[in-house]
């Protein structure tokens, strides 16, 4: 007498060549005898059956393969593949409940089944479901780069586009990144610095870039493409649009400038008060997320001749900011000068996005985002306006 005995091994996902659905999943099953002895190389009629919510609950879909044990009596087969009798595998709803997977059998080669065994499937329906999904995506403009210049005395000019991104769902073969606006006569480099592109930088006259298991996994530049093409300076705005072939399913504004030249030396028009004085929180709007963290007096340390330092956070290092003139208002530059920081649920991280200085006042404009410590989850944006007076 024969007995059955089925191993679920449930291996891998094959996507089909030229269309995400239908999919499959790998199953293999062992079939011997009742001593224990393996049926080697015999046919095996196999009933699969897909359950919804319980182990003995409703077929929602049904297939039946015709297969042939090996010399180890092991027989393997894709669900999702086979001769179709009940219900549609692509129209399987497996974000929605839990799955089961049934399992009968008909060691003859014919279609007497016999069933062998039922399971619950965990990780394949998640893969599964990705597919059913519409790509979501978080992106802004990164918090290290906010003086996005490229300046056209450099033998080389160029400027790192940093952005922020976070997968959240759907499947990231989807999504490609389109580069907008790009002034005439520039073009993308690719910096070979991270994950799979090692070696030389490769330039990317597309415009276009791609996404890669859902981590972006390389940084791109902005860079001129002929040096005896004069650029024409002044303030730009690259729109980043990260897209599927039919939705956007994000975009960035990305403003840079281009330059003839790196701005002057500070002048004093671009100077706070003498190093040592103290000033005093005059007004503040950053909601209360952020007020408990607030320091309501601060003082500016010298850094360097250019470089001012201030700690305007309980629990973060200190903002280093360095002024310049551009001949209209006092430009600015954070180096090093992100600030990070956390309570007991949430982590903080930001940056100063603009700061007007007036006499012996000044307002620090900032943007941080908000994570919730232990979950990949979006932050949450907050918009910060301090001012500052010494009076």
């Amino acid at each position: 007498m024969l007995r059955l005995f089925s191993l679920y091994l449930l291996l891998c996902l094959s996507t089909a060549v030229i269309a995400q659905v239908p999919q499959a999943f790998s199953y293999q099953a062992i079939v011997t005898t009742e001593g224990g002895e393996v049926i080697q190389e015999q046919a095996v009629g196999v009933q699969v059956d897909i359950l919804d919510d319980d182990i003995n609950g409703p077929v929602i879909y049904r297939e039946t393969h015709d297969v042939t044990t090996n010399m180890n009596g092991i027989y393997t087969l894709n669900i999702g593949q086979g001769a179709q009798v009940q219900g549609d595998f692509s129209d399987i709803d497996w974000g929605n409940g839990s799955k089961f997977l049934s399992i009968s059998q008909d060691v003859s080669g014919g279609s007497s089944f016999q069933f062998v065994g039922a399971s619950q499937l965990l990780s394949v329906p998640y893969a599964l479901y990705a597919d059913q999904v519409e790509p979501i995506v978080y992106v802004q403009e990164a918090l290290d780069n906010p003086r996005n210049v490229l300046d056209l005395s450099e033998e080389d000019p160029s400027f790192i586009i940093s952005v922020l991104y976070q997968w959240i769902q759907g499947v990231p073969e989807d999504v490609f990144v389109e580069y907008n606006n790009l002034p005439a006569n520039t073009h993308l480099r690719l910096r070979a610095e991270l994950g799979r592109f090692t070696g030389e930088d490769r330039d990317n006259f597309t415009a276009v870039d791609t996404i890669f298991d859902g981590i972006r996994i390389r940084t791109n530049e902005l860079v001129r493409t002929d040096p005896n093409v004069a650029l024409v300076p002044g303030d730009y705005t690259i729109e980043i649009v990260y897209r599927t072939a039919d939705a956007i399913v994000g975009t960035v504004s990305y403003p840079f400038t281009i330059t003839e030249g790196n701005p002057p030396d500070p002048t004093d028009n671009c100077s706070l008060a003498a190093t040592g004085e103290v000033y005093r929180l005059d007004f503040m709007d950053c909601g209360d997320e952020l007020e408990q963290f607030i320091a309501t007096e601060v003082t500016f340390v010298t850094e360097s001749e250019d470089e001012l330092s201030v700690e305007l956070f309980e629990f973060s290092e200190q903002v280093r900011i360095r002024f310049f003139d551009n001949g209209r208002t006092c430009d600015y530059d954070v180096s090093r000068g992100d600030f990070q920081f956390e309570d007991e649920n949430f982590t903080y991280e930001g940056r100063v996005r603009d700061i007007t200085v007036d006499g012996d006042e000044f307002t620090l404009e900032l943007m941080v985002m908000r994570f919730v410590q232990g979950e990949d989850t979006p932050p949450n944006d907050i918009s910060c306006t301090l001012r500052y007076t010494s009076r």
